[in-house]
């Protein structure tokens, strides 16, 4: 066991009893895989504005913020007095409700493709239900991603977004082997290869990309990369859809599509607009959405079907949602002050690692980032094939260091919050500044 080994698990004891008991229940004692890490997992407590409690009473600087969600940061009041009232009248009604009229005309406003929309439950379902969409509409079959692109964990999608192994076999036990015949793969910001890739495809359908990839090492688009997408879907006739599960008010009200000035036929939401609950959409043009519509589509094998889910559209991921909404759309400087804490953030890491003469990079964008370890002085990350040769283990290394000091990061990627403070940040900094040293002289 090395040293930060030692010290996480003096410092965690109740988690790694409580690690040892969900082993006996749970397949590797976790029901998210993402949550699982060495030498085993925190259990959360408690959290409150910027900060995270574990079992044990140690508080954190929270940066992974609810995977990414909690833009306003943990319990919010607007969210939570909203959640309070609903709470008192029904959590689960099971029916239509005035709520998800009043989110979906905040969406409606502030997406600029979302001239209809579908809820459901989570960002899985939905870039199930937009592919599916996607292939109803054109009457074609095959999607394109980016490899290394995460979508959730539809066994359509399911493929290629392994890092560093083959693209061309599932990521997952138990898929259909032929599957893949109708998903196939490009390089992500690689405008040319890209376009080869679309232009010998006659069965195109759609293509699905994340204007910043999440898994792959929170890597922004080139801007042009999505504008020839765009251009590209418009005169091949295939539907462009943006995955903006994380991007969706996360990159300013509008999300990844105002944010590039680039409005996707659909598109995919989640994370931010469900304000702390459980929520999914898709959203887009009303010719692409209509074929949802069982009023003006009756026959189901022409329809799509998109059921949304027993707990679709409850009131309780409603009433949070607009709360959180109305505070992202009425706060003009709120995505300011985010952006300012996250650049201090990213200039303050970069140069503690620098002064050490440790390569790193930070990719992501506005509030997003991720910490790279880079194998050489002269790598550049600007695809998930670039993200395959950092240093996983310097960078897993730094994780666990982090958290023996207080700062909560899963896999050193997260997000800043309006709860940050400028205090949280230079604690941050300082922290980082204690472990570049310590790496530099190679103490683990």
């Amino acid at each position: 066991m090395s040293m930060t080994e030692k010290l996480f698990t003096e410092r965690t004891p109740k988690s790694k009893m409580l690690y040892e008991q969900a082993k006996t229940l749970f397949p590797s004692g976790v029901c998210h895989g993402v949550r699982l890490y060495p030498p085993y997992p925190l259990y959360a407590n408690k959290a409150k504005g910027s900060k995270v409690w574990d079992v044990d009473g140690n508080e954190y600087i929270d940066y992974w913020m609810g995977h990414l969600s909690l833009i306003l940061g943990h319990s919010p009041a607007p969210v939570i007095e909203a959640l309070q009232k609903q709470i008192r009248i029904g959590t689960h009604w099971g029916m239509v409700n005035e709520p998800q009229i009043e989110l979906a005309e905040l969406v409606h406003k502030m997406v600029p493709c979302a001239e209809k929309i579908r809820f459901c439950n989570t960002g899985t379902e939905a870039t199930m239900y937009a592919i599916r969409l996607a292939r109803a509409y054109t009457g074609k079959n095959v999607m394109l991603k980016a490899k290394g692109g995460w979508h959730g964990y539809n066994t359509e999608l399911l493929w290629g977004t392994s890092t560093t192994g083959d693209y061309n076999i599932p990521d997952s036990a138990g898929m259909p082997p032929t599957i893949n015949h109708y998903v196939k793969f490009f390089d992500f910001n690689d405008i040319d290869g890209t376009l080869r890739k679309i232009r010998k495809e006659p069965d195109l359908a759609g293509l699905i990309v994340e204007p910043v990839m999440g898994s792959a090492g929170i890597i922004p688009a080139q801007k042009e990369f999505l504008k020839v997408l765009k251009e590209e879907a418009e005169s091949k006739n295939f539907v462009l859809i943006f995955d903006e599960i994380i991007t969706g008010f996360r990159l300013g009200p509008s999300g990844g599509q105002g944010y590039y000035g680039i409005t996707p036929h659909l598109a995919t939401m989640g994370k931010v607009m469900g304000g702390g609950l459980s929520i999914g959409a898709v959203v887009g043009q009303d010719e692409i959405m209509r074929f949802t519509d069982q009023n003006r589509i009756p026959n189901k094998s022409q329809k799509v079907a998109i059921g949304g889910g027993t707990f679709s559209c409850n009131p309780m991921s409603m009433v949070a949602g607009i709360a959180t909404l109305k505070v992202l759309n009425q706060d003009a400087g709120i995505y300011e002050r985010i952006r300012n804490l996250s650049a201090k953030l990213r200039s303050g890491i970069e140069k503690a690692f620098t002064e050490q003469d440790i390569p790193v990079q930070f990719t992501g964008l506005e509030s997003l980032f991720q910490v790279n370890f880079l194998k050489t002085k002269d790598a550049f990350i600007k695809s998930a094939s670039d993200s395959a040769n950092s240093d996983l283990k310097s960078k897993n290394l730094f994780n666990l260091k982090l958290l023996t000091r207080g700062v909560y990061t899963l896999h050193a990627h997260g997000a800043v919050s309006s709860a940050h403070s400028e205090a949280d940040i230079s604690e941050s900094i300082q922290v980082t500044r204690e472990i570049a040293k310590e790496m530099r002289e190679g103490r683990r």
